[in-house]
């Protein structure tokens, strides 16, 4: 159904006719701003053609013209290139992206729009507005008032891993969801797609799991780590009745998400930003959209989920775009799919690491006979891999023979995929009538593979707790504060162990002492780190750590003093994360051994393959809980509040 934003858009005309009949949507009252907002509002509305109403949002896509609000999409529907509705006829494939080296994913519409009517005193867009004098105050909606708008329970913004899963729990709690994404779907994100056991027990939970797997992925039983020789195979643990793992790229992945939330009654508008939000109270009321047609308009809600990745916008306009505590990654990402040359042989069932030197390779078998590598070394690599791709690809055949050995003769190759801006964090993920789900509110580092599986988590359980108390504001933030704090408890060691991996070193012989002893466990103690059954400090605890260092320094040939400085140095992290976990701070600022403080927001960009100096870089981030607004306990470590 149309509705109508803001009666004082300079590019009003009348909205167009309903896309289905049924009943009108709920309507809000007129949004309350701060002192200078409501200038600047007078002041738009004095300068607005009178009896001009503006255009309403493009139809959603729904499963009837009868005023029902549920969305199906018949597989046979592809996106309109120019307005974002669905024609029917042959439907890209899903898999388009990763399987022809030319192919491309769906990128958004120009975000380039008159804005001439616009003066001088509106702010940015997404920019706060100046406090109050009782510092209550949040940023409003570009100074426009807006008077009516449809109102949902949920604007969830991004509709990847974390934003489906948000809205289709909200919306089997029959909740009326509104979710939108930039791009249309199906369609490719930056992303190597592994799913542990423990991930693909999260994709059933969501009810997406037969749809992901109609693409008829392998199902990797096993799960293994070779470094220098050192073989550590172990059979992945039943995790909620699922004992496989899958890699499946993010075209079909991401598209049978979005087919389930749409199931489950949320409606999708494709090609559409968030632009702006509207506040009231200090709250989060609404956000003001943009189209495919770049036309803007207004809806109201009682959440905001900003589910739109690492640069989330959402995170900007509430004021926690700079996280409050991160790591720098020394290791970048390089990828490419092909043909894989083992179909038919046992690589089709595993998962597999192989380390060798400074250079980590990762491989998962994907569908359609294909399979996925990816190269995590130096970050000083990227330029290189970026300028003679195969003369690099032949390297690092040439340095780890295993790599040769699993992938030697591989065909039909993709472009190069890449990235060096991997820096993990955390941000202050909710406040009044909003939250950050997925890489919008923490990221860690991807060498260990737990991205998606926390995005499908966490996102379902944001979801889950605010069904219940939309209309009660308190009750609301209470319970997204409750699961931002569950969130960092479970995801803190993780993050921690991300850190780890991400360090530049050479195969030592410790850890080649505690590959050996564990090939073969029964239960798989490195794969139980892998589905998050027993967290890496757990499983290497300072005792365990004790007893392979010991072995490791009995060896003939070994340097002692070495092994012990890495012993040493090990426990002293795991010191830090053990009393992280024993005595938790939320939101706590404090450093731990893990942590690397050169980090950067935003992420620096690595030197182009040329040979140009690399742009200049930001300043590196002072951890300051005082700049995101909020107050400093008193005591020996700082609190993010």
């Amino acid at each position: 159904m149309a509705a109508s934003p803001p009666a004082s858009s300079p590019s009003a005309r009348p909205p167009p006719s309903p896309a289905r009949s049924g009943p009108r949507p709920r309507t809000t009252p007129t949004a309350t701003t701060c002192c200078a907002c409501s200038a600047r509002a007078s002041s738009w509305s004095a300068r607005s053609p009178p009896g001009r109403s503006a255009p309403g949002p493009p139809r959603a896509r729904s499963s009837s013209a009868q005023g029902s609000t549920r969305s199906t999409r018949p597989p046979c529907c592809a996106p309109d290139a120019t307005d974002g509705s669905r024609r029917t006829g042959p439907a890209p494939s899903p898999r388009a992206a990763w399987r022809s080296p030319r192919s491309a994913s769906s990128r958004p519409p120009s975000r380039a729009a008159d804005r001439s009517t616009a003066t001088a005193t509106s702010p940015r867009r997404g920019q706060e507005c100046p406090p109050s004098g009782d510092g209550a105050h949040a940023p409003a909606a570009y100074g426009r008032p807006v008077t009516s708008s449809p109102h949902y329970d949920a604007l969830v913004v991004g509709a990847r891993c974390a934003g489906s899963a948000a809205a289709i729990a909200l919306a089997r709690a029959g909740r009326r969801v509104l979710l939108v994404d930039r791009t249309a779907f199906p369609s490719d994100t930056l992303s190597t797609h592994v799913n542990f056991p423990s991930a693909v027990a999260e994709i059933d939970k969501l009810g997406a799991l037969e749809r992901v797997m109609a693409c008829d992925p392998p199902k990797a039983t096993h799960g293994m780590v070779q470094a220098d020789g050192v073989r550590c195979l172990e059979r992945f643990a039943s995790v909620d009745g699922i004992d496989y793992g899958i890699c499946v790229p993010r075209p079909h992945f991401d598209d049978a998400l979005v087919r389930t939330a749409i199931d489950a009654g949320a409606e999708l508008r494709e090609r559409t930003s968030c632009e702006r939000l509207v506040w009231a109270g200090g709250r989060v009321t609404g956000a003001v959209l943009r189209g495919p047609d770049g036309e803007e308009y207004a809806v109201s809600c009682s959440l905001l989920v900003g589910a739109d990745g690492r640069r989330s916008s959402v995170a900007r306009m509430v004021g926690s775009e700079r996280p409050y505590r991160g790591s720098d990654n020394n290791r970048a990402c390089a990828f490419f799919y092909m043909d894989d040359p083992q179909v038919g042989t046992v690589w089709r069932e595993r998962l597999i690491q192989l380390r060798q030197g400074a250079t980590h390779a990762l491989i998962f078998p994907c569908p359609d006979d294909r399979v996925l590598c990816l190269f995590m070394g130096p970050r000083e690599d990227i330029p290189a891999w970026r300028k003679d791709p195969m003369g690099m690809w032949e390297r690092m055949l040439d340095e780890n023979p295993a790599v040769r050995e699993r992938l030697g003769g591989a065909t039909n190759f993709t472009k190069l995929r890449s990235t060096a801006e991997n820096p993990a964090f955390f941000r202050r993920s909710s406040g009044p009538g909003w939250c950050l789900a997925g890489d919008a509110g923490h990221f860690k580092d991807p060498i260990i593979g737990q991205g998606m599986r926390d995005a499908m988590r966490f996102g379902r359980l944001w979801g889950e707790a605010a069904a219940p108390v939309l209309e009660d504001p308190a009750a609301l933030d209470a319970a997204l504060r409750a699961v931002e704090e569950r969130r960092d408890r479970e995801c803190m060691a993780t993050y921690h162990w991300g850190n780890r991996e991400s360090r530049i070193f050479d195969v030592s012989p410790l850890h080649r002492e505690v590959l050996a002893a564990w090939d073969g466990a029964d239960p798989p103690r490195l794969l139980h780190m892998f589905d998050r059954i027993q967290s890496p400090h757990r499983v290497l605890n300072p005792l365990v750590g004790a007893r392979f260092a010991t072995r490791a320094m009995l060896r003939r040939g070994a340097d002692r003093r070495a092994i012990l400085r890495e012993a040493v140095e090990e426990l002293r992290i795991d010191a830090g994360i053990w009393r992280e976990e024993l005595f938790p701070r939320f939101r706590s600022t404090r450093q731990s051994r893990s942590e690397r403080t050169d980090w950067q927001w935003p992420p620096r960009r690595p030197a182009r393959a040329t040979g140009a100096a690399p742009a200049a870089a930001p300043a590196a981030v002072a951890v300051d809980p005082l700049d995101i607004g909020e107050s400093v306990p008193a005591g020996a470590e700082r609190v993010a509040a």
